[in-house]
């Protein structure tokens, strides 16, 4: 698939689109749009995208199908757990190594997963 069409959209806190994103609805957006799975928002569950507790339990599988992969199994669609500027973040692997994400109040973008400490992998179940 070519992620390229999701470089450059607008953050937005609690962004779930159209016309702007927070890290999980980019995440949702691309991920649904390379397998049909339709994510849930999760945006009840949290006030903002400080919400750093509620935020970690989204995106690091506490709600959801999701089981934690080595990284010498990451491959395409695997979400990427890390923590940037203080908050829990995921991106979405789009080739080995290389992760599309949200920076916070940015544009999205690919970079490279290794700018990133730490990072954990989860692999959807249906996958």
């Amino acid at each position: 698939m070519d992620y390229s069409q999701f470089v450059g959209l607008p953050w937005r806190d609690r962004g779930r689109g159209p016309d702007a994103y927070d890290c999980w609805g980019l995440f949702r957006l691309a991920f649904g749009a390379a397998t049909g799975i339709d994510l849930p928002s999760h945006d009840e569950h949290y006030r903002s995208a400080a919400d750093r507790n509620e935020t970690a339990l989204v995106v690091a599988g506490g709600r959801g199908d999701w089981d934690e992969v080595p990284h010498a199994a990451m491959r395409e669609l695997d979400g990427a757990v890390f923590v940037m500027t203080g908050r829990f973040h995921i991106g979405l692997v789009v080739r080995r190594g290389l992760v599309l994400h949200m920076p916070f109040q940015g544009t999205s973008v690919i970079a490279p997963l290794s700018r990133f400490p730490k990072p954990t992998l989860y692999r959807h179940r249906e996958l």
